[in-house]
């Protein structure tokens, strides 16, 4: 072989020794976990508090305001007012009716809605940034001038009395209601049946919407969210204009109930009779949102019951075949909402499905692996930016964490929080916060086919109620 040829075998083994040894894997290092943005925080001239969430991008601005004041803030013999008062909101506003309203934000291309819950009712706006200008002007209206149309709060009462009469029909809704009125009782803003309600609502005027509303949307109420293709300069300059002259007042602390004594372990069985299924709903008082444990009861439900892969699922959809779904939830509300499990059985399995929920619930308690908690960890923590994919779900967070009195500054620190969480951590979770001997059981179901065999699970008192007897009343159309 020639000088020139071994020369050239030797460079190619040199080059393929390089390359075999480039084949072999690099160390691994832990993914950066995802951290949200500092929210941008000012005031108006009138004191209102002001959070930007600047998101570049697609030409899109989402707008949110919030006004402190929801059902539990009903005045006395005035119940359902602030329902009421949202679903007439944006039923005619500045002297515009209704469908003018909806024509204008049609042209713009824009989507306003009103929301109300148990502590707080806002507005929302998503709109493209060019647009903003106009879109935020109806906005204004609708929040600040309302007309509250005679004919529109005789329609919006036809509205809630036709649903109320639908859920006596409906096994679901039926059981939640259920469900939370014997948790809380009913003098509790959590556990008010509807249709006890109904006459007050019934009886509610123009003039009581009207008093309602100059008494509490005022600037010390309210707090604006902002996200989406403007910066925070831009956010004050076109906020200032439109809103720096609501009213400056002092904030009118909203009703924060306190939670009842825990019950004892009982069932609650609902008759309808004929029902293809039996509804399920199962649990006791929660955790409040101020607790050190709350991100280890969020890894602990997330293994129990809060994903499809969860225990509970597994248990009682995959391996029994009981149901198409199971789930449970510590539900937040401002005052300490419940834990909540359930799920729609089968009328024979109704007994076999709640003894499984029980073992789940006391397998929580003592079978936790390191691989569970890895799991649970890993679903909160890489879904968590999912959150802040589009300008409504980043202003909707913000809402609901000023709606709660949560710090704005959570989502910077969500991720490290459940990290953070360790077995011991979900281990001592599940055995403060699970609670199977204060476990309220609810099941709609037919009593026919279902009494004898809840009783025989020995789990504590079986009240009977008919329907009536658990809602109360049906109401009647006049």
């Amino acid at each position: 072989m020639s000088q020139t040829g071994r020369f050239l075998l030797t460079s190619l083994l040199l080059v393929a020794t390089a390359f075999a040894a480039d084949r072999t894997k690099p160390e691994l290092s832990e993914p950066e976990p995802w951290v949200a943005k500092s929210v941008q925080s000012f005031k108006l001239s009138n004191g209102l508090p002001v959070y930007v969430y600047p998101k570049p991008g697609p030409a899109l601005v989402s707008l949110q305001t919030l006004v402190t004041k929801g059902w539990a803030d009903d005045p006395n013999g005035q119940a359902g007012l602030t329902h009421l008062l949202g679903s007439v909101l944006e039923e005619g506003a500045g002297g515009r009716e209704a469908l003018a309203l909806a024509e204008a934000l049609e042209l713009l291309g824009a989507d306003l809605s009103v929301w109300t819950d148990h502590h707080g009712m806002g507005l929302s706006l998503d709109v493209t940034t060019d647009q903003f200008d106009a879109a935020a002007a109806i906005f204004r209206d609708v929040l600040l001038k309302p007309d509250f149309p005679e004919a529109e709060i005789e329609r919006a009462k036809n509205r809630y009395v036709n649903g109320l009469i639908a859920a006596y029909d409906e096994v679901g809704r039926i059981g939640r209601t259920v469900f939370f009125n014997q948790i809380y009782g009913a003098e509790h803003p959590y556990g008010q049946l509807p249709s006890r309600g109904w006459p007050q609502y019934r009886a509610l005027t123009r003039d009581q919407l009207r008093a309602f509303h100059r008494a509490h949307f005022h600037a010390g109420n309210m707090a604006m969210v902002v996200s989406g293709a403007l910066s925070a300069a831009e956010v004050k300059t076109k906020l200032e204009a439109l809103f720096g002259s609501i009213p400056a007042k002092e904030a009118t602390a909203g009703v924060v109930p306190k939670p009842p004594k825990e019950g004892k372990r009982r069932i609650v069985l609902v008759d309808k009779p004929g029902a293809a299924q039996s509804y399920l709903g199962l649990g006791h008082l929660g955790v409040p949102l101020d607790s050190p444990d709350y991100y280890a009861v969020q890894v602990m439900n997330t293994i129990l019951g809060g994903t499809f892969a969860s225990r509970l699922n597994q248990n009682i959809r995959e391996e029994n075949g009981y149901a198409y779904n199971a789930y449970s939830y510590f539900v937040n509300r401002l005052g300490v909402g419940p834990f909540y499990a359930r799920s729609d059985v089968q009328t024979d399995a109704t007994a076999a499905a709640v003894g499984e929920f029980f073992n789940e619930f006391t397998r929580m308690r003592k079978d936790l692996s390191e691989d569970d908690v890895r799991r649970a960890k890993n679903y909160l923590t890489l879904g968590y930016p999912g959150s802040f994919a589009r300008v409504d779900q980043i202003t909707g967070t913000y809402i609901d964490l000023l709606g709660k009195r949560r710090p704005v500054t959570m989502p910077e620190t969500y991720t490290r929080a459940v990290n953070a969480v360790t077995l011991k951590d979900v281990r001592a979770a599940a055995n403060k916060y699970l609670k199977p001997k204060n476990m309220l059981v609810v099941v709609v179901g037919d009593r026919a086919k279902v009494e004898a065999e809840l009783k025989a699970l020995k789990l504590g008192k079986v009240t009977v109620a008919s329907i009536e007897q658990a809602l109360g009343e049906k109401p009647s159309v006049e």
